[in-house]
C-alpha cells in the first residue's frame, strides 16, 4: 500500500504541526482497530457473505477489514471527494477492488434503494451531520429486514468533548455553544488563544451533537414502528470489555458513571416481515 501511504502523507501535509496531526495520519494507515469492531458486529449479524454499508467511510479502512472478514460486498459513502479519492487509492491494487463501491453524496438522502444492506455501519459520524434525525432515518431505510444498524457515537455525557478535548463545551445547546465559540474567536480574544485552541474551536462550529437520550427517543417515537425495528443493544463504553447499559442511566447527563465512558453504542435490527 505504498501509493496509499504516500497519498495520505500528502493529504495531511498542510496539518503538520497541529495537535492531532500524528493521530490523523496513523488513524488512516493503521486500520487494525476495525478488527475488534468487525467481531463485535458479527455478534449480531455474521460478516461472512454480508452486504455492508459504511456511512462516512473516510478512507475505508473499515471496508477493507470487513472484506478481510468475509463480507460479500461493501459500499462506502462519503461527503468528501478528497477522502473518497484516498479510499479508491487504498483499494486500487487490492484483491477486493471489484467487491467495493465508493460513492460521494451531499449528506442528505442516501442514493440507495430501501431494504438493501445486511449491515449498516456508522462510527462517529452522526455528530457531524446537519440533520441527525434525517441521517438516522436514512440508515434505517436502507437496512434490509433481518439486518442491523451498528452505530457508535461520541458520548455527549462524557465530561470532555472528544473532537476538541475542551471540557464541558458540548453540554451547551448547539446554538448557544456556537454563539460562545464565535464570541471567543473575535479579534479581541483570538490573540490570547494559541493556534491549536483556535483550530479546535473553529472546527466545532455547527456540529450537531445528539445525546444518547435524543437518539433513542427519535428511534422509539419516529422510526421503530415505521420500519419494524427492534433495539438489540444500547450501552456506554470506552472501547474496552466494560459496558454500562443505558437503561439504568436514562437522563444521567451531568452526574453518574456514564460521564466516564467515551462512547455510546446502539444496535438496531430491522425485523423480518411477518407472514400474512
Amino acid at each position: 500500500m505504498t501509493a496509499f501511504k504516500d497519498a495520505i502523507n500528502e493529504y495531511y501535509k498542510p496539518y503538520e504541526g497541529q495537535f492531532n496531526y500524528e493521530n490523523m495520519v496513523n488513524g488512516q494507515l493503521d486500520y487494525s482497530r476495525f478488527y475488534v469492531i468487525a467481531d463485535e458486529i458479527s455478534n449480531y449479524y455474521a460478516m461472512e457473505n454480508a452486504v455492508v454499508l459504511s456511512s462516512g467511510c473516510g478512507t475505508a479502512g473499515d471496508l477493507y477489514t470487513f472484506m478481510e472478514k468475509g463480507a460479500k460486498f461493501t459500499v462506502g459513502i462519503e461527503t468528501s471527494h478528497e477522502l473518497a479519492k484516498l479510499a479508491y487509492i487504498r483499494f486500487a491494487e487490492s484483491p477486493f477492488a471489484s467487491q467495493v463501491h465508493l460513492h460521494v453524496y451531499d449528506g442528505s438522502i442516501l442514493p440507495y434503494s430501501s431494504n438493501t444492506f445486511n449491515i449498516v455501519f456508522s462510527m462517529h459520524v452522526i455528530e457531524h451531520t446537519k440533520n441527525p434525525k434525517l441521517y438516522l432515518g436514512e440508515l434505517l431505510r436502507v437496512l434490509k429486514p433481518g439486518g442491523i444498524l451498528f452505530l457508535d457515537v461520541p458520548n455527549r455525557y462524557y465530561h470532555i468533548e472528544q473532537h476538541t478535548n475542551i471540557p464541558y463545551i458540548h453540554y451547551l445547546p448547539t446554538s448557544l455553544r456556537d454563539q460562545l465559540i464565535k464570541f471567543l474567536l473575535r479579534p479581541a480574544f483570538t490573540n490570547s488563544l494559541d493556534q491549536d485552541t483556535r483550530y479546535k474551536l473553529e472546527t466545532y462550529i455547527d456540529v450537531h451533537f445528539p445525546s444518547p437520550s435524543y437518539i433513542l427517543r427519535i428511534y422509539k417515537k419516529i422510526f421503530k414502528a415505521k420500519h419494524n425495528l427492534q433495539l438489540e443493544d444500547a450501552y456506554f463504553f470506552s472501547y474496552s470489555s466494560y459496558r454500562l447499559s443505558y437503561k439504568y442511566f436514562i437522563g444521567g447527563y451531568l452526574i453518574g458513571p456514564s460521564r466516564k465512558q467515551t462512547t455510546f453504542r446502539i444496535v438496531i435490527r430491522k425485523l423480518l416481515c411477518k407472514e400474512p
